[in-house]
């Protein structure tokens, strides 16, 4: 193939480019330093997920996103993109497109990984250290929201901070960065020496519109287990209420509940109110988690339910969500 075909089937690059938001200028050519350096080691990633599977119910049954090679045939993205995925495909930065599977999802953190079905010619990308990370660094964020495009988002970190998600899920630190990239779903973040030190989950809007990323040495952490056995078999699995819940005056709203799951099976209904856990009152969302997973799966859970200005004893048994959930393909 000839050199200019070739720059015909490669991604678009779209700069979404802030360099006085970060109160520096002149920081141009470093950023495009950076995006050379890294652009082949993102790819875009595709994944199908039957619809009868329990998460196509919430997250779709085609999803697309953004996942980095960390070798020749293992990607790294979020989970969600590739939870429950019957079959999956990256697209390179050159428009080869290559056959992946689900190797695993980690509930825990919120990392994914496919595997290539035949090896993949790029580099891999460069993996650094979320912990030297420090509030203010500047940032860069690579992202795939279009076919063929590349959205480039040049940024700060805002804050390193604890985060809870509604759906059951705990961060001791996560990173926050601004501004936000649109194409967040799995994007690297970069710091300045062109490593990646998170992956980008979830794009929030309070206090202002910002990224939310994992930071990698939580996969550093996991990555021989999860690699090897599709999850991480060291540490036991948590126990799991299967409901969406947000914090209130009185306790933790029950903003949904999983269909099929432990919270459904024992009548637990979206508007509940759930003020105490095993007889403990719940006085924040991180405190309720922290309850909910100092039990053993299995486990008989008690909680005190108000629901129209009545309140009842409900019991629980908790689940293990990897057994509710097609998290690996090994």
């Amino acid at each position: 193939m000839e050199v200019g075909e070739v720059k015909e089937t490669m991604a678009q690059i779209v700069y979404q480019l802030s360099y006085e938001h970060n109160g520096h200028v002149g920081l141009k050519d470093q950023i495009l330093q950076i995006v050379d350096k890294v652009r082949p080691s993102v790819v875009r990633v595709q994944a199908s997920i039957s619809e009868t599977s329990p998460s196509s119910r919430v997250l779709g049954t085609f999803r697309q996103g953004t996942g980095v090679l960390i070798d020749e045939i293992h990607v790294l993205t979020v989970g969600y993109l590739i939870l429950e995925a019957d079959t999956a495909q990256i697209t390179l930065d050159d428009g080869q497109q290559v056959p992946a599977k689900l190797l695993g999802v980690d509930l825990e953190s919120g990392f994914g990984v496919l595997r290539a079905l035949e090896p993949v010619g790029q580099w891999p990308i460069s993996l650094g250290s979320s912990e030297e990370a420090n509030v203010g660094d500047l940032t860069v964020t690579i992202g795939s929201l279009e076919e063929n495009t590349r959205i480039i988002t040049n940024g700060r970190i805002f804050a390193i901070q604890p985060f809870v998600g509604y759906w059951e899920y705990m961060l001791d630190e996560a990173i926050l960065v601004v501004p936000p990239n649109p194409a967040f779903g799995g994007s690297p973040l970069l710091n300045f020496q062109g490593e990646c030190i998170g992956i980008i989950s979830l794009q929030l809007s309070e206090p202002q519109a910002m990224n939310l990323a994992i930071p990698i040495d939580i996969f550093h952490s996991i990555k021989d287990e999860l690699l090897k056995f599709g999850r991480v078999l060291s540490r036991p699995s948590r126990s799991w209420l299967g409901v969406y819940h947000v914090l209130v005056a009185e306790g933790m709203a029950v903003a949904g509940v999983v269909a099929g799951g432990p919270g459904d099976k024992a009548g637990i209904q979206r508007g509940d109110i759930i003020t105490h856990l095993n007889g403990i009152e719940i006085s924040s969302d991180a405190d309720f988690l922290q309850q909910l997973w100092s039990t053993s799966v299995g486990d008989k859970l008690e909680l005190t339910i108000l629901r129209n200005g009545v309140t009842y004893e409900i019991t629980v048994r908790s689940e293990d969500r990897y057994k509710f959930y097609k998290t690996t393909g090994i």
